[in-house]
């Protein structure tokens, strides 16, 4: 008998040892993954850039097709960075099993929409202003190398909403090159429950890239509303104007800048909100819907 519980003992022994050992070799979530991505958003030159917190200037722009000119003031801003990392590989190409996570981050804007009427400024309503970027990784490498083996591979400019942006854009350049302002349709990040949305992003290695100095334009089949990089910060705003068929604007990259990449924020239509205070109707426009485009510069 004393022999039979030896042998079941020592089996027991081997299944637990066994059970652990599968458990060193599964894919562990633990939360120094994101604190590593994150860690690239806020402090890797790249991350600094593509996702640093927005600063909008008041200066005025044309709201549609009005005469009317307005224009932001933003008081306050709150961000928050989430990242959600898969539990299961898959199939991203080229590779044929690896693991990805997806880092959102983002900033909202509060403050007010100012009308210019003559030589008066007539507050207009209230606004909050969402902005949404992602960060798309994948873990290519092992825990041993920075940022834990993960790394960055895709930007993703906002919730897109294709039904809200029927327009056909481009932006070329004085050397005939052009690309799609547009966002591309990829194969959907994942995890998916932390985008609701079909996703589109450029990879890292296939954003534009145009030389300092160079002139852009952006050639719309609608009218468009643009805040543009122009230096080290967002300086626009930028408005189309007819063209042809067309609608177009234009800015030129500095000669000098100490910045890789520079993003366009297309503003985009909100929504209102309306409450009563003290029995007077107070209008809040909501807008969750603008979105980022990068490019890279020759410095």
């Amino acid at each position: 008998m004393k022999r039979i519980l030896a042998v079941l003992s020592l089996l027991a022994l081997t299944v637990l040892f066994l059970g652990s050992e599968c458990k060193k070799k599964t894919f562990v979530t633990d939360s120094t993954y994101t604190e590593e991505i994150t860690s690239f958003i806020l402090g890797d030159n790249d991350g600094k850039e593509l996702f640093k917190p927005v600063s909008l200037t008041e200066e005025s722009f044309f709201l549609d097709s009005t005469s009317l000119r307005y224009y932001y003031r933003f008081d306050s801003s709150t961000r928050k960075i989430s990242v959600i990392i898969a539990d299961s590989p898959k199939a991203i190409y080229p590779y044929s099993s690896v693991y990805d996570a997806l880092a959102r981050v983002q900033d909202v804007l509060y403050g007010h929409m100012y009308r210019i009427t003559g030589d008066d400024t007539v507050h207009a309503y209230k606004m909050i202003d969402s902005l949404n970027r992602f960060a798309y990784f994948l873990k290519l490498y092992s825990d041993n190398y920075n940022y834990r083996g993960w790394r960055f591979w895709g930007f993703i400019g906002g919730v897109f909403q294709p039904y809200l942006n029927p327009g056909v854009r481009v932006i070329n350049d004085l050397y005939g090159k052009k690309i799609s302002a547009v966002p591309p349709p990829k194969e959907p990040p994942s995890p998916l429950s932390s985008y609701p949305n079909d996703a589109f992003y450029f990879r890292e290695d296939s954003i534009a890239k145009f030389p300092l100095g160079d002139s852009l334009t952006l050639l719309s089949s609608i009218r468009d509303l643009l805040f543009v990089e122009q230096g080290d910060s967002i300086i626009g705003p930028l408005n189309t104007v007819p063209y042809n068929s067309q609608h177009r604007t234009g800015w030129r990259i500095p000669a000098a800048s100490n910045k890789f990449y520079h993003l366009i924020l297309f503003d985009l239509p909100g929504r209102f909100s309306v409450r009563i205070v003290n029995h007077v109707p107070e209008s809040t426009l909501i807008k969750t819907n603008d979105y980022f485009i990068p490019y890279k510069v020759d410095i």
